[in-house]
């Protein structure tokens, strides 16, 4: 099960990786990327802090396959995430925007230490 989970984060991140800009990618599909890039960033050892326990607890089942998922594509599905979806356009729309905009730039310089 462990290793289904860590074929689910490859996947969900390569899919978000692959989206030309114009396309859409929706709330619910750009949170799971957001989630997915952390747990690859937790499974080599930056920001475990940041996850809840329920993502603690499936990590320390899944880490050496999360581990296999490239923080490369990881950072790309952020990248795009952050460029274009409607998680940024809501987002957008509030009052504390900084907050989504701080954690995105900070999961990124964690993936890209790891590149």
């Amino acid at each position: 099960m462990a290793g289904a989970g860590a074929d689910a984060l490859a996947s969900v991140l390569t899919g978000i990786a692959a989206l030309d800009r114009g396309e859409y990618l929706d709330v619910d599909d750009a949170t799971a990327g957001v989630a997915a890039a952390e747990l690859v960033a937790a499974a080599h050892g930056t920001g475990d802090d940041r996850l809840s326990p329920a993502a603690k607890r499936w990590l320390g089942a899944a880490r050496e396959e999360a581990k296999a998922v490239s923080p490369t594509v990881a950072l790309r599905a952020v990248e795009r995430i952050y460029a274009a979806s409607e998680l940024r356009d809501l987002w957008s729309e509030g009052s504390d925007t900084s907050e989504w905009h701080d954690h995105m730039r900070e999961l990124s310089r964690r993936l890209e230490a790891l590149e």
